[in-house]
């Protein structure tokens, strides 16, 4: 009998040697560029990635037109939470696709939270207005598992805090209301602090626009950890020099944005990051959900995080 061919992405030596030993039934590919270009991985049943640097090229190319080569791939898996890359073909993939979801929960809502404590703290400007977060009413745009968690910590430190999300209302002690995405323009007027977290789907293209920035309460604190494309650039730098904002921290996906903003006036209450939200010193529950669902797979038991076409993540 065959073995299964599984490819991982990122494993470094001692973790392969791990796999290897825990997997012995399974034929283990450790997955780069340069092994990328052979042939011989179209027999693959599963590529997981755990980190993706190393096949930064194949990945692309795999994602965009080379996926119809593979015939027996039956399991993708990233470790990013956000699949936006995929959309294009999301219902072209014959093969399941899981996620990182819940993974970075920690290190974002971190991120965040810094962001925005840079921003009231006014940490770049000590002469000017320090504000506090209690009891400030914030609005989180995305309240799944990086929302609900920065939710939680906001809640701690004493803020009125509301939740936006695109399917099924959530209930939480820490959480005064929840909207649904439709009810953003009507209520975004109310909040001293809006957080964009929303994941990029066909729906959230452009959320935050003319008419949600403009909606707006003069002063608000607008921070985003969410892919570029959920917020119209060139509207936010309108309505930034338009000085809507006491503070604006983006952590830009998109390289070409974050250079287009690089140009502000760095005495403006600002705060830019690149792509930097998802990055942790703690890789354990990424491995441990690749572990988790490498079990599954091989026992064909449901995989957690299975992305969904219908709600694009």
């Amino acid at each position: 009998m065959n073995k299964e061919n599984i490819a991982i992405a990122g494993l470094n030596n001692e973790e392969l040697k791990l796999f290897k030993k825990k997997y012995k039934k399974i034929n283990i590919i450790n997955l780069k560029d340069k092994i990328s270009e052979k042939k011989k991985i179209y027999n693959l049943e599963a590529i997981i990635v755990y980190k993706e640097w190393p096949i930064r090229r194949f990945l692309n190319k795999f994602i965009n037109k080379d996926f119809i080569n593979f015939k027996k791939l039956r399991w993708l898996h990233l470790s990013r939470a956000g699949i936006d890359g995929l959309l294009p073909n999301l219902s072209k993939y014959k093969f399941k696709i899981t996620c990182g979801k819940g993974v970075n929960n920690v290190n974002s809502s971190e991120h965040a939270l810094a962001m925005l404590l840079f921003l009231t703290r006014n940490l770049n400007n000590h002469h000017k207005i320090h504000t506090e977060i209690n009891g400030k009413k914030v609005l989180i745009v995305g309240l799944g598992g990086i929302g609900s968690t920065l939710a939680r910590k906001l809640y701690f430190l004493g803020a009125d805090v509301s939740g936006v999300v695109n399917y099924d209302k959530k209930k939480y002690n820490f959480l005064n209301k929840c909207y649904y995405k439709s009810e953003l323009p009507n209520i975004v007027s109310k909040y001293d602090i809006i957080i964009n977290i929303i994941p990029l789907t066909n729906q959230t293209y452009k959320t935050f626009n003319n008419k949600i920035f403009n909606k707006m309460k003069n002063g608000v604190y607008f921070v985003s950890i969410s892919r570029d494309d959920t917020i119209d650039m060139d509207h936010l730098k309108k309505y930034f020099y338009r000085k809507k904002f006491s503070g604006l921290g983006i952590d830009f996906t998109k390289f070409e944005n974050k250079k287009k903003f690089d140009s502000m006036n760095k005495k403006e209450n600002i705060i830019f990051t690149n792509h930097s939200a998802g990055k942790s010193d703690n890789f354990k529950k990424r491995l441990d959900l690749i572990i988790k669902n490498l079990d599954n797979f091989l026992k064909k038991k449901k995989l957690k995080n299975t992305v969904s076409i219908q709600k694009q993540y």
